[in-house]
Formats: structure tokens, sequence, C-alpha cells
């Protein structure tokens, strides 16, 4: 399927650019499919919409990643400034960047609090950067608040709160959860009364999010991977609420990468099992992958929906299991979902693979046709824009 099937034209006025001072007072996009049937809603009355959706009772799964202050801004010996934005804890001292500016290896910049040399530039345009104290602690006094370029503007302190969602426990992301921002601790108590549950997931956003399908076909694009975790709580918790029929509910694409990754492990040995997986310990504890497979992650789910029969079908073998990794999931049209029901999530921009991945959950033709609906009615488009539910 060609990337260019999946673009569309959007106002400039139509991108958020700031955070709502009551962000659940965001426009909700509901979206039967079964029927392609689009009404308009606000996400303060979510709970009142899933208990109608889902008589039979619903769960949520949420990302606990909390953003990094990734952004930095450091000078050279010459006093030029250079942009940084960290990626990934490398271990110690060092983290994987973006740089922007021309930055020789081996040169060391000076930071507010700290000094930081470049060791090594990868081929993706990544460098590798070691500093001269904690890079945490670097972010937390100096670091700005990493904002999506399409926002184009400079942070300022109510970002700090407005781009981190409520569930944010666990540091390690350049992006918000935005599906997650909607969400009031008044919204989380309503559902609570009504009896919906909310579940945890863990997966760092990183830099791939915000990149473009640069192939001419989609399925030539080799998408980035992205540190995950299921806890043995969270894991079966969910297998307890599918075992009861309750229908699962991701909020965002991270989730939803996050569990079906997982889904494809089939209950096995995620050590073992050949799978879109590079089993790691957390990024912020160890840089080594002891576990690392020896197939290609992006070959061995570039078809995962070629299957006609569900490797779940055994009662022995869990849907999910607890898991700490990296996952390299590319979800695109045919993919066969085994975890999400529905899914909450914010308008994506044009070309990517977040894009491609709401596509292969509802289809391509019907979500263009529902964001070009979304367009007429003036919804906030990307981060800090409105959400839909597709169900």
């Amino acid at each position: 399927m060609l990337t260019s099937n999946f673009e569309y034209h959007l106002p400039n006025h139509l991108i958020a650019k700031y955070g709502k001072t009551d962000r659940a007072t965001s426009r909700l996009m509901c979206i039967e499919r079964k029927v392609d049937a689009i009404s308009h809603d606000y996400f303060q009355n979510l709970p009142e919409i899933l208990t109608k959706i889902f008589p039979e009772k619903c769960s949520l799964v949420v990302n606990n990643t909390k953003v990094m202050k990734a952004r930095l801004y450091a000078n050279k010996s010459s006093g030029k400034r250079i942009e940084l934005l960290l990626l990934k804890h490398a271990g110690g001292n060092k983290f994987t960047s973006m740089i922007r500016g021309r930055v020789p290896l081996g040169t060391t910049l000076t930071l507010e609090t700290a000094t930081v040399q470049l060791l090594e530039r990868f081929e993706d345009g990544t460098v590798l950067l070691e500093f001269s104290s904690d890079p945490f602690a670097v972010m937390i006094a100096e670091g700005h608040t990493p904002l999506p370029p399409y926002i184009d503007r400079d942070d300022t302190p109510e970002d700090t709160h407005a781009y981190q969602t409520i569930f944010a426990n666990h540091l390690g992301s350049v992006a918000s959860s935005t599906a997650s921002i909607h969400f009031s601790q008044h919204v989380l108590a309503e559902l609570e009364q009504r009896g919906i549950r909310v579940h945890e997931i863990t997966l760092h956003i990183g830099l791939g999010t915000f990149k473009p399908i640069n192939t001419d076909a989609i399925d030539d694009y080799s998408i980035h991977s992205e540190y995950y975790e299921i806890t043995p709580e969270t894991a079966h918790a969910i297998n307890m609420d599918k075992a009861e029929g309750r229908k699962v509910v991701c909020v965002g694409s991270t989730s939803v990468r996050a569990l079906e990754s997982n889904a494809l492990l089939g209950g096995t040995n995620p050590h073992t099992s050949t799978s879109p997986h590079t089993s790691i310990s957390s990024p912020h504890t160890s840089t080594s992958s002891p576990h690392t497979s020896t197939s290609s992650p992006h070959t061995s789910i570039s078809s995962p929906h070629t299957s006609t029969s569900s490797p779940h079908t055994s009662t022995s073998s869990p849907l999910l299991t607890p898991y700490a990794g990296e996952t390299s999931l590319y979800i695109t049209p045919g993919f066969r979902f085994r975890v999400a029901d529905a899914i909450i999530t914010n308008f994506h921009m044009p070309r990517t693979t977040l894009l491609v991945m709401m596509s292969a959950f509802y289809g391509r033709e019907q979500l263009l046709e529902a964001y070009g609906e979304a367009i007429r009615e003036q919804y906030k488009f990307y981060s800090y824009g409105d959400a839909m539910i597709m169900y």
C-alpha cells in the first residue's frame, strides 16, 4: 500500500498549540465501526459513553510513562548555541540524542550545570553523549518540555503540567501519551464509580512517533523500537477481564502497541519465542541486551495478520504475559487485533505509523472520511487537540 494513501490536508489553525485549562473539556468524536456511525461529544462524558457502548462493562488500559525534560541548550567554546534532544538512557551518564548544529566528534559542550561530550555518531542521525554528571539531574535543573515540532513555539512553565498525563509515573519518554492528556481526576473518579477498571502499562515513547514514513510503500518502512513493560499484576488483570467478557479499551497508540506486541508472544516465554521483541532490562539500569532475538524484528511481524487461527486457542496459554523489553511491532492494514476492542486516540499526522495503525483498526478510507468530518467540524488536531473513540 502506498504511503501517499495516508495523506490529508489540515488547515494550520486546527493544530492545537496549547493545552486546555480543563483537560476533560476536549471534544470527543465517537465512531461505531460496524455501521460507520459518527457522533460528537465531550471527553468529560466518557464514563457515561462507555457505559452505553459496553453495558457488559469494560476496562481501560493507559500508558503511565512520564515525559522527560529532554530538550537542552548547550554552548560550544565559540559561544554558539546547540540544541540537544535526549532520547534514551545508555547507562551511566550516557544518553543517545538528537543534536541540532554542526558538532565534531569529541567536542565538549557546556550546559548551565554540567558539560557534555559527543562520543559517537550513528547512521540514523542520532549521537551518543556523555555528561559530566547525572543527566537526569541535568534535565530537572535546566531541561525544557520537548514539545512536538508542529506546535512551533517555545515551551512555557504551563507545559510542564499540560503536556504530562495524570498517570505519568515512570520517566523515560520524549513525547506524551497524548490520548491520556484528556483524563482528569474527576473523570477517573466517575469511571471507578461506574465499575470501569483502569490498568496501567509503560511504554517509553521515542522520537520515531513524530517521523513521517519516508518510503513510497508503507511495508518498506523500518519502524523504530520502543521499550515497554507489562507487570505480572497488569497482565493477570487484563487476562481476567477478557475471561469475564469485559471489553478492553486501549487509551492511545502506545497502549495498543504494547498490548498487541505482548499478545503476539502467545503466552510463551518471551526470552525464547520468535516475536517482534528484544528483551532487555530497564533502560535506566542497564545497557546490555542479553536476550536479543536472532531473527529480524521487522520481518518477524511484517504479516502477523496472515494467520487464520488464533494463537490463544489453548486455555493454558494466557493472552498476555509479564514482559519488559523492546518492541518493533508495526501495525498495518490487515493486522488482526487480539486485545484491543476499542481505541481512544488523538488525531494523527499524515504519513505516520500512528495514522497507519488507526487505519488498520478502522479502515483507511473510513478513517480519512472521519478526519474530513473532524476538519469540517473544527476539531483541534495533534498532541494538544481533541480525541476520538473507535469501537
